[in-house]
């Protein structure tokens, strides 16, 4: 399954392996590059757990994936967009996030 067709259907369970994935083989065979608008749309849904989990990939790709950095500021504009949204728990992990 491709990060894109993973991205798609995201949800918290698939983000530890999603992350280990991209850390195991690198951001750019991973599919990552060709992946991240599906990434910055989990990242703006406005479905709560889709967003959550959008969230934390690039918080944890950020975090433990330095190869993954260049591709994921793609996602900040989505990121910084949910620090309004209606949901607190989604207000604080685009807070998290973006630190």
């Amino acid at each position: 399954m491709s990060l894109e067709e993973k991205f798609a259907s995201l949800s918290m369970d698939d983000v530890s392996s999603i992350v280990d994935t991209i850390k195991a083989d690198g951001a750019s065979k991973s599919g990552l590059p060709e992946s991240i608008v599906a990434l910055t749309a989990r990242c703006a849904s406005k479905t709560e757990a889709e967003a959550l989990a959008g969230l934390k990939v690039v918080k944890d790709l950020a975090e433990n994936v330095p190869t993954a950095q260049p591709f994921i500021k793609d996602t900040f504009g989505a990121v910084l967009g949910q620090a309004t949204s209606k949901s607190t728990a989604v207000q604080e992990a685009a807070k998290e996030t973006a630190y």
